[in-house]
C-alpha cells in the first residue's frame, strides 16, 4: 500500500499485513460490528477458497490492528472525502465545496485506561455508568463523506466542541465553505476561519452583536453587511497566539428569514456568513443551512447503522483507532452511494446508506470468488439494484417527538455489577446462593 510506505509502515510477508487488516476491519464494520472471530473466520474461507490453511485464532488479527497506524487510517479517510467531493462537483449546492460541522459523543468500556483519558461524570459512583468520548465530525453536504474527526473527553480544558473543531479546520482547504449551527458562530472563529480562505455560514448567535451595527452594504431585504469589532470578552478561551491573529474588525453578511413550512407559523432564523457576494442570494445561504440538518442524519448513519454509538475497543488509543475506521467505513459506503447515484440518476442523497451496507456485505464474498472479467457484471448488478430504491423525499417533514414502542422497562444499573447482583433492587428479592434439597 502506498500510504504505508509513505509513513514508513515497514512489514514482514505476514498474514496480517496492512491493507490486509484494514479490509477486514471494515468488513466487521460494515457487517453490523461482527466480532474479530468472524473477521477471522472471513479471511480463512477466503484462504480455503485458495486451498489453503491459516489458524482461527484472533491473537495474531488483534496485535495486527494494534500495530496498524493510525495516522495510515486518517490519510485514507481525508483523501477518500476529497475524491469523493471532486468526484461530486457538478452536484454542489453552490459552486464551492460545502462541509458541515457538529457534535456527539459515543459510550466506551469501562476499563481503568480508558477512564482515565476519558473520565466519567461525577455524578455516577464508583463502579456505575460508562465514560463517554465526545468528538466533532466535518462532513461532505453533498456526499456525507467525512473529511475529518477530533476526540476528546466530556470534561476538561481543550475538550469542548470548539476547541475540538480548532484542530480540525486544519483539514479544511481554501474556498472551502463551512456551515454550522450557533454553536460555532463565534468572532474569533468566523476571523481564524477566513484567515485560512474558509468561508463559513452559521446561525447566529445572541453573544454576536449585529442588530445595532450600521449598514455597510444592503444586498435585499433583511440581508446586509455589517462591521462588527473582535471587543475584548472576559470568558475568552482562546490561546493567547490565536487571539493576537484576531483582526480588530472585520465585515459579515447579516441575513434574516422566515423558513416555509407548508403554512405552520415558523420563527425567524438569523445567519451570519463570510460569503459577503451578492452573486450568492439569501435563498442561496438559507437553502445552505437548511442542508445543515444533513449533518444530523449523517450522524444516525455513523453511529445506529456503523455500530459508533457503542465502542468497543479496551484502551484509548484503540478507541480512537474504532472511531476513525468507522470514518473510513462511511467513505467507503458514500463511495458506493456515489456510484449508484450515477448509475441511476440521482443525487447520492437520495441512495439508502442501510441498502448500500446491506449489498456491499452480501457482494463482497462474491467479488472474491468471481473471475475478473465477471466483477464488472457484478458491480453493473449491484449498483442498478442499490439504485431501485430512492430516500430522503420528506420535504418539511414534522413528526411528534415521542416513541410509539417502548423497550423492556429494565431498571437502570446504579450499583456496582457485583453489589447488584445481591440486591432485591434488581431482582425482587434478596438473591440467595441455591442450594440442592436433600431428599426426605
Amino acid at each position: 500500500m502506498a500510504i504505508c510506505r509513505k509513513h514508513g509502515v515497514k512489514h514482514r510477508n505476514r498474514i496480517f499485513p496492512p491493507e490486509v487488516v484494514v479490509n477486514l476491519w471494515l468488513a466487521q464494520i460494515i457487517a453490523g460490528g461482527q466480532s474479530c472471530s468472524d473477521a477471522v473466520a472471513r479471511l480463512s474461507a477466503y484462504y480455503a477458497f485458495k486451498q489453503s490453511k491459516i489458524s482461527a485464532g484472533t491473537g495474531g488479527y488483534v496485535q495486527a490492528r494494534q500495530r496498524l497506524p493510525l495516522a495510515v487510517i486518517k490519510e485514507l479517510v481525508g483523501s477518500s472525502a476529497r475524491r469523493l467531493e471532486r468526484e461530486c462537483a457538478d452536484l454542489r449546492p453552490i459552486d464551492r465545496p460545502v462541509w458541515t460541522v457538529d457534535g456527539t459523543t459515543s459510550a466506551a468500556p469501562d476499563t481503568e485506561s480508558i477512564c482515565e483519558s476519558f473520565p466519567k461524570s461525577k455524578q455516577f459512583k464508583p463502579g456505575v455508568g460508562v465514560p463517554l468520548t465526545r468528538y466533532i465530525s466535518i462532513n461532505s453536504v453533498t456526499t456525507g463523506a467525512i473529511l475529518s474527526l477530533q476526540l476528546g473527553a466530556m470534561s476538561g480544558k481543550g475538550t469542548g466542541e470548539m476547541s475540538l473543531f480548532r484542530e480540525g479546520w486544519l483539514d479544511l482547504e481554501r474556498d472551502d465553505v463551512v456551515v454550522g449551527d450557533r454553536a460555532y458562530c463565534g468572532y474569533a472563529t468566523i476571523a481564524l476561519l477566513r484567515l485560512q480562505g474558509v468561508d463559513s455560514v452559521f446561525r447566529r448567535n445572541v453573544m454576536l452583536q449585529t442588530a445595532s451595527r450600521p449598514t455597510v452594504k444592503q444586498i435585499a431585504r433583511n440581508d446586509r453587511v455589517v462591521e462588527i469589532d473582535r471587543g475584548f470578552p472576559s470568558n475568552r478561551t482562546l490561546p493567547e497566539q490565536l487571539w493576537r491573529m484576531v483582526p480588530l474588525k472585520q465585515l459579515v453578511r447579516v441575513i434574516r428569514y422566515r423558513p416555509d413550512s407548508n403554512g405552520r407559523d415558523t420563527k425567524p432564523v438569523g445567519l451570519v456568513s463570510t460569503l459577503c457576494s451578492a452573486a450568492y442570494t439569501t435563498a442561496d445561504l438559507a437553502e445552505l443551512y437548511g442542508m445543515r440538518w444533513h449533518a444530523e442524519t449523517d450522524f444516525r448513519s455513523f453511529k445506529v447503522d456503523l455500530g459508533a454509538d457503542k465502542l468497543r475497543c479496551q484502551t484509548p488509543e484503540m478507541i480512537e483507532k474504532e472511531l476513525w475506521m468507522a470514518a473510513l467505513a462511511n467513505n467507503v459506503v458514500r463511495t458506493y452511494m456515489v456510484r449508484a447515484a450515477r448509475y441511476g440518476e440521482m443525487t447520492p442523497r437520495e441512495v439508502s446508506f442501510k441498502r448500500t451496507m446491506q449489498f456491499i456485505d452480501r457482494y463482497s464474498a462474491k467479488f472474491d470468488q468471481a473471475h475478473l472479467l465477471d466483477r464488472g457484471r457484478l458491480m453493473t448488478t449491484m449498483l442498478g439494484l442499490i439504485s431501485e430504491q430512492r430516500v430522503g423525499n420528506r420535504p418539511d417533514r414534522h413528526e411528534p417527538r415521542g416513541l410509539k414502542h417502548l423497550g423492556a422497562a429494565y431498571p437502570t444499573l446504579k450499583h456496582p455489577r457485583n453489589e447488584a447482583r445481591h440486591s432485591k433492587l434488581y431482582h425482587g428479592k434478596d438473591k440467595k446462593p441455591y442450594r440442592r434439597k436433600r431428599p426426605n
